[in-house]
């Protein structure tokens, strides 16, 4: 989408209704209400805790190359 003449990926969601049955939107990403994690310590060794749910930490060289 264009946003002040700038070319932006599109946002995941803006509102509950554009995730899957059970999430929600929040700031933009569709999440789990019900998180797994709050800090980075309740998640296994490698891991952090993003938006509630622990994620591996990215070791590659490209961003889009994560999760």
């Amino acid at each position: 989408i264009c946003k002040d003449y700038v070319c932006v990926t599109p946002p995941e969601c803006q509102v509950d209704a554009d995730c899957d049955p059970g999430e929600i939107c929040k700031d933009y990403v569709c999440v789990d209400p019900r998180p797994t994690c709050k800090y980075d310590s309740d998640c296994p060794d490698h891991h952090v805790c993003k938006y509630g749910k622990c994620k591996e930490i990215c070791k590659r060289f490209v961003d889009s190359q994560c999760e």
